[in-house]
């Protein structure tokens, strides 16, 4: 039976590392084609903070960013270019990052962000795998498997190809909770610039503040503060003006596109029950994080990881229901992927029958076979109306997929507050 299921690791690992290396293939011809079309969004931030306009109101008005326009790497160009998009939702700090590229032409930042992009794909379920194995088992193999999964996700493949920063933050994520317990200025370092994409982010925050890292949590809102006095200086802007027109342009956006993402309510025709749909989801993570905050009190520091597992897992799939979420950013959803492979292996987490283990890799297979599906390349065999539809089915499946495993992660903190209450409660008794 050994030698069976070694020949059987062997070839699944062979088989998505062709599916990866492909995945890759498709990616990089993006970046010197047609990709980066959402990264033009980002580059025109940085375009308006080197000609000193204050960007929240230009994107109110209407405004557009002089031209032509010259750069110290690239030909002149006239901007923006037409036919990519040009609004995007950028806190201060991020606008003074992407100014860096915008010093470059868009067709050659496309490209520096798209390596960039790329390195950063290639670290981040490894780093992923190191943060595991903080408190749990982790082999060799399984970490290679769980890389190569990654790889070949369509949502990892729509943000790289896209030239979204989603990748990028998500990276920052795993960092900060890598370096948490580490290094908490650099940890707050890290955590500051993910919430470049606070949609996206934002589960982070709510463990810093559950494992009370109050250090990280100030370097990254000084980070924030001087960010924004930065950007109202390089702007000739009053901060006091500028921050309530940032929260105005992001809830403007965010409501725009509520119904059409991947978030729970894009299942729904109409978007009236948005607010509803937030409550509910909370409801239950509210009172499960009140029993982990009781059972972190007691337990030990293998214990304390396991469940700022579960915690953040679960924050990150109702931050992705419950909010806009676009197609890219399911690239969060790999933690619920790792996290439940991870806990299989650790069976002592959850005590999990063999048909429970069973139903649960029936389902991961399922949902990760459903986001590694071609996605747009098939746009160059398949009429407009078709390839719409399967975008739209896959959309829908993939938000199906994580309303169902939004339920089991309950389940799963549950049964492991559960089990650890019980042990703390046994040894204090002892």
């Amino acid at each position: 039976m050994k030698p069976n299921n070694k020949w059987v690791r062997r070839i699944s690992l062979f088989v998505i590392g062709i599916y990866a290396v492909i995945a890759f293939i498709r990616v990089i011809s993006l970046a010197f084609t047609v990709g980066g079309k959402d990264f033009h969004a980002y580059w025109y931030d940085g375009v308006y903070l080197r000609q000193g306009t204050e960007r929240y109101a230009a994107f109110q008005n209407g405004f557009q960013a002089a031209s032509p326009m010259h750069f110290l790497i690239g030909p002149t160009i006239d901007v923006p270019v037409d036919e990519y998009n040009s609004e995007s939702a950028n806190p201060a700090l991020g606008i003074l990052l992407f100014s860096l590229f915008s010093l470059m032409s868009f067709e050659f930042s496309r490209i520096v962000w798209m390596i960039a992009n790329l390195f950063l794909l290639i670290l981040l379920p490894w780093l992923l795998v190191r943060y595991f194995r903080q408190a749990a088992d982790v082999s060799r193999d399984l970490g290679l498997l769980l890389s190569l999964v990654f790889y070949i996700l369509l949502p990892v493949r729509n943000a790289a190809g896209n030239g979204q920063s989603t990748i990028f933050v998500f990276f920052l994520m795993i960092l900060t909770l890598y370096l948490a317990n580490r290094n908490e200025w650099l940890a707050g370092i890290a955590m500051a610039f993910s919430l470049i994409k606070f949609s996206v982010s934002f589960p982070i925050l709510i463990w810093l503040l559950l494992a009370r890292k109050w250090r990280t949590l100030v370097t990254t809102v000084f980070i924030h503060v001087f960010s924004l006095i930065v950007y109202a200086i390089l702007t000739s802007s009053d901060p006091l003006r500028v921050l309530p027109l940032m929260w105005e342009v992001l809830v403007q956006r965010g409501l725009a596109k509520q119904g059409v993402g991947i978030e729970l309510m894009s299942l729904s025709p109409t978007n009236g029950l948005s607010v509803v749909a937030m409550v509910l989801l909370a409801i239950p993570i509210a009172f499960l994080l009140a029993r982990s905050w009781r059972c972190l009190q007691f337990a030990n520091k293998d214990q304390e990881f396991i469940l700022y597992f579960h915690i953040v897992n679960l924050v990150i799939l109702y931050v992705l229901l419950a909010f806009y979420s676009s197609f890219y950013d399911a690239v969060a959803y790999y933690f619920f992927i790792a996290f439940t492979v991870v806990g299989l292996a650790n069976n002592a987490w959850w005590g999990i029958n063999r048909t429970e283990k069973t139903a649960l890799i029936i389902f991961l297979i399922v949902s990760i076979g459903v986001l590694s599906l071609p996605g747009a390349v098939l746009a160059t065999v398949l009429p407009d109306q078709a390839t719409d539809d399967y975008i739209g089915l896959i959309r829908k499946m993939t938000t199906i997929s994580m309303m169902i495993a939004y339920c089991i992660s309950l389940v799963m903190l549950s049964r492991y507050v559960t089990r650890s209450s019980f042990e703390s409660v046994r040894s204090i008794s002892e």
